[in-house]
Parts: C-alpha cells; sequence; structure tokens
C-alpha cells in the first residue's frame, strides 16, 4: 500500500511508461521496489539523490538498483507537493537522455514540454521562399505558443522530411501543431485545439493535473491510482486507458445539451472516446444504481470486443452498469421479453423467405432478384408504407430504377407476399423488428429505457436502427446520444442522415485529425485507396476532405504480386517468419483476406508449414497468451488492430467480390457495393500500426491500379 506521505503525489510521464517496456525482467522487479518506496516517501535519503549537470536544474536522478537510475524533477516553488517521474535506465543511459531535456510549461498553451534542447548555437534560417512555414506569421507561431528560439528553428526547413530530423528538439504539442499547419488547417482551428481560455498561465502542479497534458501525464495520490501503474508496468496494457489527447479528454468529459456527434478516419480514437465516456458518464452524470447506459454496435464481434475492453477499463460495480450489446441482439432479446413469438431472420433464412415470396408472387418479374429486396429496405420500411396507394405516391429519391405505375404495382405485390410469408411463419425480417420494437418502446415507455446511449460505427446503422436508438433515449435530454463514426468505413452501403432519423447533432459536432493507430506511411496509402471519393458527414453534408494525420513513421506499405497461388502463398509465409524473426509477436500479427473459405485455405497452408494460427472469430476472445498468427476476414478486424498486417487474395475477382457485385439490385446498386468494397480495403489497411504488407495473384485488384502505376 502506497502512504504518500504529507500530501505529497507523484506524476508520471508516459516517457517513464515507454521506458520501462525496455526494461529486462530483473530489472523490473527493482522497478517496482523502487516505485513503492518512492511513492510512499519521494523525500527519503535512501534514494540517493544526485544532482545532475543537466540543461534543466530541476532535473535529478535517484537509484532504482547498483545499475539503474530514474529521472525526477524536483519539487519547485510552482509545485511543492508533486515529484514527476520521467525516465528510467542504466546509468549512463539515463544521465545522458537528462541531460540536453528541457522540461516546463507553455505559458501560451499550459502544454507541460519535455524536449531535447538543440546541440547547435545558432541556426542559419533559410531564404523566405524555401521556408516550410514561409505563409504563418511570426505573429501566428507566438499565439500558437512557439518562443523564438524554436521559431528560429523552425524556420530553418525547407521541406517536412528535415522538419521530421528536428523532432527531438521540438515539444510534442509544438511538432503536433506544425503538422496540422502543413497539413493546411487555418490557424484560428488550431488555436481552439492547442490554447486553453485565456487566463493566468498554470504553475507545474495545476497544468500536471490538467486535461491539457492528460496525453502525457498520470498523478498518482490514492492506493487505486497506485495499483493502476502497477499494470501499466507489469502488464504492460495499452496507454489507451490511462493517456488520452487533450481534445479526446475534453470529448469524454464534456457536458453536451443534446445527441453529440464525433467523426475522424480509422485511428483516431473513436471507440476509445466513446468508451471513456461512457465511464464518465456512469460515474458522475448517471451515477445512480437504477441509472443505465447502452453502448451498442452494428456487428457483434466488435461489441464483443468493446465489452471485453470496458471490464479492464471500468470498476466492477461501473462496468455493471453499462450494456454492451450489438443493436440486432438487443432488438431479439427486448421482443422476448415483450412476450413476441417472432423469430428473426437473418442471411441465408431471410434469402430464402424473399426467394419463396418471388416465386409465389402473381406477376411477372422482370427486375432482378435484389431489387425487391433492397426497395423494401431503402424506400418502404423507413417511409412506414403499408398501402398500395401509399406506395404509389412516395418518392424513391437515391434509387437507381426509375418505376412506372404498373411496374410499382407488381413490385407491390412481392413485398405484399414477402410480408404475408412472414406473418404465416411467425418470423420477422431484420428491419421489420426494429420497427416493431421502436412502435414497443414508444407505446410502453416514452421516457426512453436508458439515460445515455453510446453508438459506435454509427456509419454502419440504416434508418430505422437510428429511430430506435432514439427512441432507447427518449426524448432528447443533455448527455443522451453520443455517436462516433467515419462514412470512409461504412462497408456496408447504408448512407444516413441523422437529422431524418430525430437524431439532431447541430452545433455538437467535433472531428478527431490525429491518427493514433498507424503511421504515416501506411495513412497515407490508406487515403490514396480513396482518392477522388467525397465522402458525407452522416448527416446532409459532406465530411470535411482534410482527413487525419499520424506523428508516427515506418515503412511503406509492400504491395506484391505473384503469377500463381502458391507462388503468393509462399511468400506470405516467408513475410510471416521475417516479422517473427524481427521480434514482432505471433498474435500481433494478422492475416486478413475478404472470405471465410480464403481464410480456411491459408490457415491449412500455413499449419502444414508448422506456422501456429488462430482465427479471431465473433465471441471468441483474442488475448495475448493464445499462440498464433491471427487469421480473420477483412469485416471480423473491423474495430481491431494488430502491429502487422498482411492482406491476401486482393485479387481482381475478389476485391471487389465479383458475386457480390453481379447480385446487386440494379447499375447504382451495384456502385454502392463497388465502394463498399473499397472501403473494406480501406478498413483492412488501417488496422496495421506499423507494416501493411498486401499480396495479390494473377491480377492485381483494381483498386491497386492507381497505386501500383506510379
Amino acid at each position: 500500500m502506497a502512504n504518500f506521505k504529507n500530501n505529497l503525489a507523484v506524476a508520471y510521464a508516459d516517457t517513464y511508461f515507454q521506458a520501462c517496456k525496455k526494461l529486462p525482467s530483473s530489472v523490473l522487479r527493482d522497478e517496482m521496489t523502487f516505485r513503492q518506496k518512492f511513492s510512499s516517501d519521494p523525500t527519503s535519503p535512501g534514494l540517493n539523490y544526485e544532482t545532475l549537470h543537466a540543461t534543466d536544474d530541476s532535473l535529478r536522478s535517484v537509484r532504482v538498483n547498483r545499475s539503474y537510475r530514474a529521472i525526477v524533477k524536483s519539487p519547485a516553488k510552482d509545485a511543492p507537493n508533486v515529484y514527476t517521474l520521467l525516465w528510467i535506465d542504466s546509468h549512463d543511459e539515463a544521465y545522458a537522455w537528462a541531460e540536453k531535456k528541457r522540461f516546463g510549461v507553455n505559458p501560451v498553451t499550459n502544454a507541460i514540454e519535455i524536449y531535447t534542447v538543440v546541440e547547435r548555437t545558432e541556426v542559419e534560417e533559410t531564404k523566405e521562399e524555401s521556408d516550410l512555414f514561409h505563409a504563418i506569421r511570426d505573429k501566428d507561431f507566438r499565439q500558437l505558443g512557439i518562443n523564438e528560439t524554436l521559431q528560429k528553428m523552425i524556420r530553418s526547413v525547407s521541406t517536412w522530411e528535415e522538419l521530421e530530423q528536428i523532432q527531438p528538439y521540438l515539444p510534442k504539442r509544438i511538432y503536433e501543431t506544425l503538422a496540422f499547419l502543413h497539413e493546411g488547417i487555418p490557424v484560428e482551428e488550431i488555436l481552439d485545439a492547442v490554447t486553453e481560455p485565456a487566463g493566468e498561465p498554470l504553475k507545474f502542479e495545476e497544468a500536471v493535473r490538467s486535461p491539457q497534458n492528460s496525453d502525457q501525464f498520470l498523478v498518482v495520490e490514492t492506493d487505486e491510482q497506485a495499483a493502476l501503474v502497477d499494470q501499466m508496468v507489469a502488464a504492460g496494457i495499452e496507454d489507451w486507458r490511462v493517456f488520452l489527447h487533450p481534445q479526446q479528454k475534453e470529448l469524454t468529459t464534456r457536458s453536451f445539451d443534446g445527441p453529440a456527434l464525433v467523426l475522424g478516419t480509422a485511428g483516431t480514437g473513436k471507440t476509445v472516446v466513446a468508451m471513456h465516456r461512457a465511464l464518465m458518464l456512469a460515474e458522475t452524470v448517471f451515477s445512480n444504481s437504477s441509472d443505465r447506459i447502452l453502448f451498442t454496435t452494428f456487428t457483434s464481434s466488435l461489441a464483443d470486443d468493446i465489452s471485453d475492453q470496458l471490464k479492464v477499463l471500468c470498476p466492477p460495480e461501473i462496468h455493471r452498469r453499462i450494456e454492451v450489446i450489438n443493436l440486432d441482439k438487443w432488438v431479439n432479446r427486448f421482443l422476448k421479453t415483450q412476450g413476441r413469438r417472432e423469430s428473426i431472420l437473418y442471411g441465408y433464412d431471410l434469402a430464402a423467405a424473399w426467394h419463396e415470396a418471388l416465386n409465389k408472387a402473381a406477376v411477372p418479374l422482370n427486375l432482378p432478384p435484389a431489387f425487391y429486396a433492397d426497395e423494401y429496405e431503402k424506400i418502404i420500411l423507413p417511409q412506414g408504407i403499408n398501402a398500395l396507394e401509399d406506395y404509389l405516391r412516395v418518392r424513391r429519391t437515391g434509387r437507381g430504377t426509375a418505376l412506372d405505375r404498373g411496374q410499382k404495382v407488381n413490385v407491390w405485390s412481392v413485398i405484399t407476399t414477402f410480408r404475408q410469408f412472414l406473418e404465416s411463419n411467425h418470423t420477422l425480417d431484420p428491419g421489420g423488428a426494429l420497427v416493431l420494437a421502436c412502435e414497443l418502446i414508444t407505446d410502453l415507455c416514452p421516457q426512453g429505457l436508458y439515460s445515455s446511449v453510446l453508438v459506435d460505427e454509427t456509419q454502419d446503422f440504416g434508418e430505422n436502427a437510428l429511430r430506435l436508438i432514439r427512441v432507447l433515449a427518449g426524448p432528447e435530454k443533455a448527455n443522451d446520444l453520443f455517436l462516433v463514426g467515419d462514412a470512409h468505413q461504412r462497408i456496408y452501403g447504408r448512407k444516413i442522415s441523422l437529422s431524418q432519423c430525430g437524431i439532431d447533432t447541430t452545433g455538437r459536432r467535433e472531428i478527431l485529425r490525429v491518427d493514433y493507430r498507424t503511421t504515416e506511411e501506411i495513412g497515407c496509402f490508406a487515403r490514396s485507396l480513396l482518392k477522388g471519393m467525397r465522402m458525407d458527414d452522416l448527416d446532409q453534408g459532406i465530411q470535411d476532405p482534410r482527413g487525419s494525420m499520424s506523428l508516427r513513421h515506418g515503412p511503406k506499405p509492400l504491395l506484391q504480386n505473384w503469377s500463381k497461388q502458391n507462388e503468393a502463398w509462399k511468400a506470405s509465409m516467408n513475410q510471416i517468419q521475417l516479422w517473427l524473426e524481427q521480434g514482432y509477436p505471433a498474435h500481433s500479427i494478422c492475416v486478413t483476406a475478404r472470405l471465410n473459405k480464403q481464410i480456411s485455405q491459408i490457415k491449412q497452408y500455413l499449419n502444414n508449414q508448422d506456422i501456429a494460427t488462430y482465427e479471431v472469430k465473433a465471441g471468441r476472445p483474442d488475448e495475448g497468451s493464445i499462440r498464433g498468427i491471427r487469421l480473420a476476414t477483412m469485416h471480423r478486424i473491423k474495430g481491431l488492430e494488430f502491429d502487422c498486417i498482411l492482406v491476401i487474395e486482393a485479387n481482381r475477382d475478389s476485391l471487389p467480390l465479383r458475386s457480390f457485385l453481379e447480385s446487386a439490385a440494379d447499375p447504382f446498386d451495384a456502385r454502392e457495393r463497388t465502394i463498399s468494397e473499397r472501403l473494406l480495403l480501406y478498413v483492412a489497411a488501417t488496422r496495421a500500426r506499423k507494416e501493411l504488407v498486401i499480396h495479390s495473384w494473377g491480377e492485381p485488384s483494381k483498386f491497386l491500379d492507381p497505386i501500383i502505376s506510379k
């Protein structure tokens, strides 16, 4: 148990945990002993404080064992009660790390800055026209918290590559600001993101607790917080549990006066924000034992993953009040509690019901079979049409096939036959089940069933699902709905308008712009897959085309093609073995493909080569302790991430999947399906944190043509 003597607090910088990850296991045992002693009394003489010959005279070293030292920022007048652990390493390396470090609070942004002081005393400025930021005024730099010394160094670079070389000499938040400027984001918009409301500059003790520094520091003042640090070091838990970017932190804690929407491309941390917000709402806003919070998703596999992560993030008593479930499963359960006998048809069973209706309808069937189900899902259900007269008058905006009156009569006959089949067999289609659940809740509990509802992957839900979500939360109120999504990841072909579903997010929309998952090289490749595409904002506008950026770098994605399948598979095996030799754990490597059949084939091939595999499926836990290279379809890995992603079978007939396109209802539907297939490859590529390799054989996917031709 920590004692926290005399109200002293210990702040841990994220750099300390990064250094701990590199420690030998034998040293980790001594680190725990040291940390417990330090937390109990950071003033103890036994810690053997030593003054450093460092640029920053507030830095000290303390003894961990005979060979290892920790670097500490000692208390100062502006923080007499806080000791800050910054780094841990062998004696000489720890001293070398601290020697040129500068540590302080930026007086403009209140961001705590840790950076290496530039070794050269003078920096030659480039010519004005060669300055990478020549369009940015010195006044703008000062407003953004960039002082004259750093300005001089920044103006010495003429390319982004040169700026990356001086990154160690720049504070983290300053480098992020420069990346925003380089992306063309206006200074005024950046100011809103990186500066706090005008006021007195924060003292260090205030700044270290500020949301502005939530992505860099964890202040430990209780035994519970100390236990979390134990987990951080011993178990290597993910940083997202503890460190949030200031914008993410602000979104988790802000009180919204109605539904809120957070947009962001892959890797920007939307799900992380939603999970932390669920915890915050359960702890502080809807904290009564009777308050219930729903966290819902489109797919059951993603709901399972989020549920597992929330179990780690939330205390048990909080987690019990946060229900995580995919919406279809929730609807099925709810209807049973209301005494409904109908079962809900999915997949093959639903297709069979439509096939039966098409066979029984006594009308000419001169439209593709898929057209009727598409018309029912996109026109009939969302608009609540129950009579031919209404269908004859309805507007069919967004449908690719025009229908005259006679065709509409025939289509209605098929739909009527389909509905009769469902009723006689005591079954429901998924859309009809959503509508029924919505009607029942409106009648039984017009105030809603949950205090708040959080929605992940909002872009995948249809109109009836979103109307149900609105009803579940009841009439609009503060903090009632929190939705996150990204049209770039719409892989189920459902364009939506939140406002038309009763969800008004006007004035309550935010965009996350920093990609925390992938390297910039992978991000650039993924964005190139979508070049020329205009994505909606999940309502009636266009999503900001500037997208996101990553501050991390790595190797460029590798695209390789072979003439035969066995050659491609052999190359896949060699790539996996190379990653294993480079030290990547097996569970951090994932092989993905478009079809389950392709996954089964590569699994058998790899197993025959004595490479252990583990297939990631819905309802199956994916823990690091389970041996094997991960295998999963592109749909299944949505919401997951791995160090290395290997996409196989990226062939002309697989991406887009020919059979999927050929079964389209009409040319418009075929175009929409092609887009969803392109987005599926984008989703697969953006699951990679560090390395991405794409293999094909025969003719590569047409989605890769523009990239290959470069």
